[in-house]
């Protein structure tokens, strides 16, 4: 959703978010046909005469539909939004909750002196690593359920808006979605994703999406993109969030009732924090795949559409052209308007500028993580000691057994810091523009669009890339490097002017403090996709690496591992010589696609 200041009367001449760009082609045509009308009544001296009566009855069931229509999609609107609310809430609460719960060392009895026989200290530091690795469970199974949601609200509105079609800019959001899960899940779990996903491409140069139904081989048409080839028995596709949600509460189990993990009686509230989460990501599917009936949309539109005709025809010619022309484009100005906030009100799981802002969730969920991980094991030593200080501040004669602990597992060790097992990585320049125009603060949209241009920024983005990927293969080689680390090479005019360009686009982002550029990578996954692709040679891969499915999986593989694709080394460069290699459609389309994404 585009953000503005509230109770201020710019509102009223911005053109980026607000609903007059999206009906103006419309309002000019009428203006034109109203026009047209009235030129003909004046030519022929003819008018449809009309009494005042009808025509008001038919504006008032036109007006009475319409607002109507709109109480509804708003209705559904701010139930889709409190929907929201509530889930990332409870997602939040339920890793509070259990990262906060977990035992840890603290289920190895306290001696009587304060001091850790060598036993004690290994069973602490054995209890703590136990616990450290439920809670690493419990954040990355956490952050994959909501983007597998975000990702399965993409899907499902292909699947009932566009008979399952995907167009390139939804499909580079897949395309980042599942990199991102790839960032998060081991192997072994990423099978589950796969075998409940199918997004397949066809020769027309469609994506198509399929969504929790059973398909026989037959039905399978395409290659696979995304997702596991079809058996003899055809393929299952699921709800990707309801399988990653699986996952999470089959890790809790892990801690259910240890010495080292939380008590039984927290599973009844994580119990009812996880049935929570499920009932509102199948609320929010509710508003997408059940729009307003056609029946009552048809009916709508064709009122408005009579009335639009009818109430031109029925005004005196000599009445002059302020009641002949302009007070009937602005009527229907007005009442189109009404029908397009409906319109764009009545599904908000989408990607436009009225829609909800849910990665911007996914990201303060990714915040509070760390800083709950954080208070559990880095400060958990130092904050327990300090809950019971008071004891000694005033003087009081009660002693609790924390105060006398004179030794204790080391509090500040690197196996107990966040960015041990997490990292942040950027986020692709193609989402970082999407967030930036359909959710970035209204004066920043236009500042982009009018400085920039949409189109220029895209164009860019692409030669910058494609040259960045060049002077890598020249100059260095097998050179890996950071996150928007540059290659220190000579650089063009065009690459000044990149620069320049891209600096200013950074300045917009960073000026709105809500705007954020970063997302978490769980590091054990990604040791597993290098492990991966190094011991996949080019030699063995000939045969796999021909289909363009394939291509697909070992770019995302890249991503995963590398952000923001600073990455250009040996095996990236096989990878591009054996898109090379396709057909020039295949290839182009790769391309296209990869460089968008931010991929190539």
């Amino acid at each position: 959703m585009i953000r503005f200041r509230q109770g201020t009367w710019h509102a009223l001449f911005y053109w980026w978010g607000g609903v007059n760009r999206k009906i103006i082609t419309a309002g000019i045509g009428y203006f034109v046909v109203v026009t047209m009308m009235y030129y003909f009544e004046i030519t022929f001296h003819t008018y449809m005469s009309t009494s005042d009566q009808a025509i008001h009855a038919m504006a008032g069931f036109v007006v009475f539909l319409l607002v109507f229509r709109l109480n509804q999609c708003m209705g559904r609107y701010n139930n889709a939004e409190a929907a929201a609310g509530k889930l990332f809430a409870r997602m939040q609460g339920l890793t509070s909750i259990l990262l906060l719960n977990m035992r840890g060392p603290d289920g190895v009895p306290l001696p009587a002196d304060g001091r850790w026989s060598e036993k004690e200290k290994t069973m602490a530091t054995e209890y703590t690593e136990l616990s450290i690795v439920v809670k690493l469970n419990c954040i990355r199974l956490s952050l994959a359920t909501v983007i597998a949601f975000l990702m399965h609200s993409r899907l499902l509105n292909a699947a009932k808006d566009a008979l399952g079609d995907l167009e390139d800019d939804v499909m580079i959001q897949v395309m980042y979605f599942y990199v991102r899960l790839q960032g998060l899940l081991y192997p072994a779990e990423m099978e589950i994703i796969d075998n409940a996903l199918l997004v397949t491409w066809h020769r027309n140069g469609k994506y198509r999406a399929e969504c929790c139904r059973h398909l026989p081989e037959a039905m399978i048409g395409g290659e696979t993109v995304i997702g596991k080839h079809g058996s003899e028995d055809g393929r299952t596709v699921a709800s990707l969030p309801q399988a990653t949600l699986n996952l999470l509460l089959l890790a809790m189990r892990q801690a259910l009732d240890k010495p080292w993990g939380f008590p039984e009686r927290v599973l009844n509230t994580v119990a009812d924090a996880a049935q929570e989460v499920r009932y509102r990501m199948s609320e929010l599917e509710t508003v997408v795949a059940q729009p307003l009936p056609l029946a009552y949309i048809q009916h709508c539109h064709s009122l408005l559409v009579m009335f639009a005709l009818c109430y031109p025809l029925s005004i005196d010619p000599e009445s002059g052209l302020m009641n002949n022309i302009v007070m009937p484009v602005s009527i229907f100005w007005a009442m189109l308007g009404i029908e397009m906030i409906s319109s764009l009100l009545e599904n908000p799981m989408g990607d436009d500028e009225t829609d909800l802002n849910l990665l911007e969730q996914v990201h303060i969920l990714e915040a509070n993580a760390k800083f709950s991980f954080d208070i559990s094991e880095r400060h958990s030593m130092d904050l327990k000691k300090n809950l019971w200080q008071p004891l000694d501040d005033f003087g009081m004669g009660a002693r609790h057994e924390r105060t006398q602990v004179q030794e204790e597992p080391p509090g500040k060790s690197p196996l107990r810091t966040f960015e041990t097992y997490f990292t942040w990585v950027d986020m692709p320049h193609h989402l970082l523009e999407w967030l930036l125009m359909n959710h970035g603060r209204v004066g920043e949209v236009h500042e982009a669009h009018w400085r920039h241009g949409l189109s220029r920024l895209r164009a860019r983005l692409e030669l910058a890339l494609s040259k960045a990927s060049e002077k890598m293969q020249t100059t260095h080689g097998n050179a890996y490097l950071k996150v928007g680390q540059s290659p220190n090479c000579a650089q063009d005019e065009s690459d000044e002017e990149y620069s320049a360009w891209i600096s200013n686009l950074m300045n917009i982002v960073k000026q709105d403090p809500s705007n954020f550029c970063h997302h978490l990578v769980f590091n054990g996954a990604t040791m597993h996709n290098v492990q991966q692709q190094q011991q996949a040679s080019p030699a063995d891969d000939s045969e796999k690496t021909r289909g363009r499915a394939a291509l697909m999986r070992r770019l995302t593989h890249r991503v995963a591992v590398y952000g923001d694709q600073t990455l250009k080394s040996t095996a990236f460069e096989n990878d591009r010589r054996a898109a090379h290699r396709l057909s020039r459609e295949e290839t182009g389309e790769l391309q296209t696609l990869s460089q968008r994404s931010g991929f190539a």
